[in-house]
């Protein structure tokens, strides 16, 4: 009997070993646009692999799917946006990568609507969009102890530092403490956030202080957001309110007071804008980049 168990314990570890190897080799930037990609962490890998590509623009956009419609890194060279699920957190590696190999960067521009910039790591989202990707052995110098403690609320999320794990289908872990969002996982309810989260602080920080090292200017802008916002935000006083607290006002400058808003009827699903803004909106956002300090 113990031998036998010495031998299932051996051909397990074997058949992980080659399965962690195989999902390694599917996941390398010369793999991983063939097929079908399954799940939104397909997308983030993309961004990780063109992270650590040579960029020619000596500016970077990164950000959430909003900006992700209007710098789309298929189309935009020296763009890596994503969406919010990545988290600051996701946001700050991917802009540590493309520092490391593109030292002649002069600029990175945040581009996210205020909803997105603070976003929680308590969402549904996260665990795919963060977690999955993010969550190997070469970021683990990235880590802050903070977030090794919202780990922690979910202990099975380690595991997802195997490659093995992350195709797993019981591999989806949701940190979301809120019902209404485990039960019908509504992308919008997600993006209903007015404050910055304790993660997007931390990182924010880290974020502005890496550009400061390394001589980069560092810019938020958002685009055009739902005019309902502003009085459901009431101006996004608590936002307001955490960025004086905090003292990110040198980050933040006029982010907020900069904000288009524009009518309901321009947006496809209440966040994301119907193609026919687009444009229009990269022109407004290109507008405020260029003209700020």
């Amino acid at each position: 009997m113990k031998q036998f168990l010495i031998r299932a314990l051996v051909f397990l570890i074997l058949v992980l070993a080659v399965l962690e190897i195989g999902v390694i080799i599917r996941l390398s930037p010369g793999f991983i646009n063939i097929g079908f990609n399954k799940g939104g962490w397909f997308k983030v890998e993309k961004r990780i692999h063109k992270s650590k590509t040579n960029i020619k623009a000596k500016r970077l956009y990164v950000g959430d799917s909003v900006g992700n419609q209007l710098f789309h890194p298929d189309s935009v060279e020296n763009s890596l946006t994503s969406n919010a699920a990545v988290t600051m957190i996701g946001n700050y590696i991917l802009c540590k990568n493309a520092i490391a190999a593109n030292p002649h960067l002069e600029e990175i521009v945040l581009v996210s609507v205020p909803n997105d910039i603070g976003f929680s790591f308590e969402k549904k989202l996260v665990y795919n969009n963060f977690v999955k990707p993010f969550f190997e052995f070469r970021n683990l110098g990235a880590f802050e102890p903070l977030l090794y403690e919202k780990l922690w609320q979910r202990p099975v999320s380690f595991l997802s530092i195997f490659h093995w794990f992350k195709i797993l289908p019981v591999s989806d872990v949701n940190f979301s403490n809120d019902q209404l969002i485990k039960e019908r996982g509504a992308y919008v309810l997600e993006m209903k956030q007015q404050h910055l989260s304790d993660m997007a602080i931390l990182y924010i920080n880290k974020l502005k202080r890496m550009c400061d090292q390394h001589e980069i200017k560092l810019k938020l802008v958002s685009p055009p957001v739902p005019e309902h916002w502003l009085e459901d935000s009431r101006n996004w006083s608590q936002m307001r309110e955490q960025i004086r607290a905090n003292q990110l006002e040198d980050i933040f400058k006029n982010y907020l007071n900069q904000v288009k808003y524009l009518p309901i009827d321009h947006y496809s699903d209440g966040l994301h804008l119907k193609q026919e803004y687009v444009k229009s909106a990269q022109n407004d956002v290109l507008s405020l980049i260029n003209n700020s300090d």
